[in-house]
């Protein structure tokens, strides 16, 4: 009911602080086509949280559907307290989009350079440089670029994904493997699981499912009687091709949480794969 929702955002919006509240206004004005008032609300919601890149994306995403990309951006002048990096950083990623690389690329340059950009801002030019590099071919200057991001906290740790997947791509595997052992066991000691997973599934792709299950035990200890570590550790298992074993995974996995439908319909893909076809289709 995109008109009632409406209704109860415009009521509730205008006496709130909470940039979350502007983005749900936003969300309805955008449903039921009211454009510019949606983008208004992502600029309030910009004005409430100006170091979130996330809303200074959709207020240019929303501007693009009825004006240029130059009077988009240009719009960004009348949103109080807008961070100028975050906005070239909005403006490199349309740019992109447009097929116009050595632009973003200019603009990603601009912020790494302007001595008046917070050192966040800084850090987010860079990685998106990077993996903008990495993108066109250019390996060598990535690998240079993400050199530079080792104490960027969060998106160092981004950072170094996208150098292993770089390195992997370069046909640099026996490096790529030295740095995905350390970030994860890294993220082992930082007790951090979305990390973890990242990595383990990587370990998965390169076809290591030892190391990933590795990473998997490691991940029961973090957050234990959880469904997600013995997910992890069953795919561990089937690249693996102990198949039992991963399956033995996904029922202890069931009992902890007997209606999850993932770890339902993994059983029955799993069964599946060994043709025990009633099974499966019980489950």
């Amino acid at each position: 009911k995109p008109k009632e929702a409406l209704e109860l955002c415009r009521r509730t919006a205008p006496a709130s602080n909470d940039p979350i509240v502007w983005t749900l206004l936003a969300q309805a004005q955008l449903t039921v086509g009211n454009l510019k008032d949606a983008a208004a609300a992502y600029g309030h919601a910009i004005t409430l949280r100006p170091q979130r890149l996330a809303y200074y994306q959709a207020y240019l995403r929303v501007r693009l559907l009825y004006e240029s990309l130059n009077e988009a951006v240009a719009g960004f002048v009348r949103v109080a307290d807008a961070d100028h990096s975050l906005v070239k950083i909005a403006h490199a990623q349309a740019l992109v989009q447009r097929g116009n690389v050595l632009a973003a690329l200019t603009l990603y340059v601009e912020i790494e350079r302007d001595d008046e950009a917070k050192i966040d801002a800084k850090w987010l030019a860079r990685f998106y440089r990077a993996e903008l590099l990495s993108r066109v071919g250019q390996f060598e200057r990535a690998l240079e670029t993400l050199n530079m991001l080792d104490d960027a906290g969060v998106l160092g740790q981004r950072a170094e994904l996208l150098k292993v997947a770089i390195l992997i791509r370069t046909n640099k595997q026996p490096e790529s493997f030295v740095v995905l052992d350390e970030l994860g066991k890294r993220m082992v000691r930082e007790k951090n699981s979305h990390r973890i997973v990242e990595i383990a599934q990587l370990w998965m792709k390169l076809g290591h499912g030892d190391r990933a299950m590795a990473l998997a035990k490691a991940l029961q200890k973090i957050v234990p009687g959880t469904v997600e570590p013995l997910m992890l550790e069953s795919q561990a298992l089937t690249v693996m091709k102990k198949f039992s074993a991963a399956e033995a995974c996904l029922q202890t996995a069931r009992t902890i949480q007997p209606d999850n439908q993932t770890v339902l319909l993994a059983i029955a893909r799993s069964q599946a794969n060994r043709r025990e076809w009633n099974r499966a289709v019980a489950t």
